[in-house]
């Protein structure tokens, strides 16, 4: 029973852990778009990492990851080639981030996402948010 008690307060922490990642980002109910998550092909943004060169030494210094969290928007347009049955993500921007590095990994992973047009909504305009 114990076990099962601890279990459901672990994944009731974790579940409050990626809200407030995401809550980081500011109020996403303001955007003017509808949130596109599900594309078919989906390339994951990667962990931005900063280092930095000691002046002693050449080893890079690798500072501990901090959490982090970005909007971005975009449009959709035909894929070149696919007979309209592919959508690409066109003029990807920044909405909000906690940092600009976060920013800048989510518009280079969106750039390389692809959706279905049949499953796709007809608004013009689209949203996703990354945690890190």
């Amino acid at each position: 029973m114990k076990c099962f008690l601890i279990l459901i307060c672990l994944f009731f922490l974790m579940s409050l852990q990626a809200i407030a990642k995401e809550a980081m980002c500011g109020n996403i109910d303001n955007i003017n778009a509808v949130r596109a998550d599900h594309p078919i092909l989906k390339v994951l943004a990667d962990y931005p990492e900063l280092s930095f060169k000691s002046p002693r030494s050449e080893h890079a210094f690798r500072p501990p990851r901090t959490p982090g969290c970005a909007v971005v928007t975009f449009t959709l347009s035909i894929k070149p080639g696919s007979k309209g049955k592919l959508l690409i993500p066109q003029n990807v921007k920044i909405y909000n981030a906690s940092e600009t590095r976060f920013g800048l990994a989510a518009v280079k992973a969106v750039a390389q996402w692809e959706y279905l047009s049949k499953e796709v909504p007809e608004p013009s305009k689209y949203f996703t948010v990354f945690t890190f």
